[in-house]
């Protein structure tokens, strides 16, 4: 069983990395199936790690999901601000010669 988790995920992971999630399990859920009835496997068995995979792919990349965009926009943005903010320290340690 967790031979057939293997051989499912890794596939999935590598596809879920470069396409969105929710296609990459549209397109692999016939398949699943399919595979599961043929190796008397129970289909939530294989459904189950099949999202976990698609979600672990997407998140791999930036282009993976759209969450991943949104966090890279909101981490930036918050850079900035953590940079504006560490020059105004320095230079205020500067003026009081502190450094």
């Amino acid at each position: 069983m967790p031979i057939a988790i293997l051989e499912l995920c890794l596939p999935v992971v590598t596809v879920s990395s470069v396409v969105n999630d929710t296609p990459v399990v549209a397109m692999m859920m016939p398949i699943v199936l399919k595979w599961a009835n043929m190796n008397a496997i129970a289909p939530a068995k294989l459904l189950i790690p099949l999202s976990y995979a698609a979600m672990l792919g997407g998140m791999c990349t930036l282009i993976g999901t759209s969450t991943t965009l949104i966090l890279q926009q909101l981490l930036l943005r918050d850079l900035q601000k953590v940079h504006s903010t560490l020059e105004k320290v320095q230079s205020c340690a500067k003026d009081h010669d502190l450094l």
